[in-house]
C-alpha cells in the first residue's frame, strides 16, 4: 500500500471514530409512539435528535413525562406570551404564528390565555391537534427545561430532514 493510500485510509478511519464518537455522547435514536405529531412524523418512526441543543420555536423536542418520554413542537419559549382564541388562532407575543405544519383544529384547552412562559419553561403542541396531549392541558402543562432530552434533526425511517 502506498504513503497516500494510507494516509487517507488513516484520516477516513480517524474520521470515522470521531463521527461515531460524537454520536455516542451527542446523539440518541427515538422512538415515536402516536399520531401526535402527524403529518410531520409519523407513528413508529425513527428519528435523531441531537442533545444539549440549544431550543427555540418551531424546534421539535423530545422531553420526559411522568409516564414517559414524548415529542412535541415548542411554540412558545421562555418570555414568550402566548394566546390561542376561541377560534383556534395561536399568537406568540401579539403576533399570528404561521402553522403550516399543523392538522387539526388547535382548541385553547385547559389553559388560562394569555399565558406567558417563565424562566426555563417552553410551551409545546403536537402537529395534529386533534390528538395531542400538551401544554394546552394543567396535566402536562409548560416542560421545564431540565426535562428536555434533545431536539429532533431528521427522522431516519421514513427518511425526512425537519
Amino acid at each position: 500500500m502506498s504513503n497516500t493510500k494510507k494516509e487517507i485510509f488513516i484520516f477516513i478511519f480517524l474520521l470515522t471514530c470521531v463521527v461515531i464518537a460524537f454520536c455516542l455522547i451527542y446523539c440518541r435514536f427515538y422512538k415515536t409512539d402516536g399520531t401526535s405529531m402527524e403529518p410531520t412524523i409519523k407513528d413508529n418512526s425513527r428519528v435523531l435528535m441531537i442533545k444539549n441543543r440549544e431550543i427555540h420555536r418551531g424546534d421539535i423536542i423530545v422531553f420526559k413525562t411522568e409516564n414517559k418520554d414524548a415529542i412535541k413542537r415548542v411554540i412558545a419559549i421562555p418570555g414568550d406570551k402566548i394566546e390561542i382564541d376561541k377560534e383556534g388562532i395561536v399568537k406568540v407575543n401579539g403576533e399570528v404564528i404561521s402553522e403550516k405544519y399543523a392538522k387539526g383544529f388547535t382548541e385553547p384547552k385547559e389553559q388560562t390565555y394569555p399565558l406567558t412562559i417563565k424562566t426555563d419553561r417552553y410551551f409545546v403542541m403536537g402537529d395534529n391537534r386533534d390528538d395531542s396531549l400538551d401544554s394546552r392541558f394543567l396535566s402536562i402543562g409548560t416542560i421545564k427545561k431540565e426535562d428536555i432530552i434533545g431536539k429532533v434533526v431528521i427522522s431516519l425511517y421514513p427518511p425526512k430532514i425537519l
